[in-house]
């Protein structure tokens, strides 16, 4: 643990140990940039690859992750944010015209890989929300967005001290 040289970088121990690595940590958390970063590109490193909130990736960042897995599960919600290209240069398809490149090319005219996914894909929905403490707070977006089709747990907290939501009368 306290030794600082001659350490190998993680994506070699994976070359050299993957197998045994990933026997011991079967399940691995890393976002798709992580992953191209850390392990080596190997097809079937992984039974099944999780994409969770697939609403905010670059179908492109996806690629060598999606390489990595036998099966691939995407989830998200369309009503989320969508990825922000604000820092990033995106892959825009090469110069040439095949059809490769045309498929490519339509591949990335969809903002996310949940796009690319419900295109291709039948959907599930789920109608439990569950993450907000206050149902208040979740009320204004499944009404407007939701079409009031989300069933809410209960206030966990009953107090009215701390209302979840507060109106304010500002000058100006």
């Amino acid at each position: 643990i306290s030794k600082d040289k001659k350490l190998w970088p993680i994506r070699k121990t994976m070359e050299t140990y993957g197998e045994f690595i990933t026997a011991l940590f079967p399940c691995w958390l890393l976002s798709p940039e992580n992953v191209s970063n850390l392990l080596p590109l190997t097809k079937n490193l992984f039974d099944v690859v999780i994409f969770d909130e697939a609403s905010q990736v670059f179908i492109e960042s996806t690629i060598p992750t999606i390489y990595r897995g036998k099966n691939i599960v995407v989830a998200g919600d369309a009503k989320q944010l969508r990825p922000s290209a604000t820092f990033m240069k995106r892959y825009m398809g090469a110069d040439t015209e095949s059809i490769e490149d045309y498929s490519l090319q339509a591949a990335l005219e969809v903002d996310s890989l949940l796009d690319l996914a419900v295109s291709r894909y039948e959907n599930a929905n789920l109608t439990y929300h569950y993450r907000s403490r206050q149902s208040e707070l979740i009320d204004f977006s499944n009404s407007a967005f939701y079409s009031a089709s989300l069933m809410i747990a209960p206030n966990i907290t009953k107090s009215r001290n701390n209302p979840p939501i507060e109106r304010h009368l500002v000058q100006g």
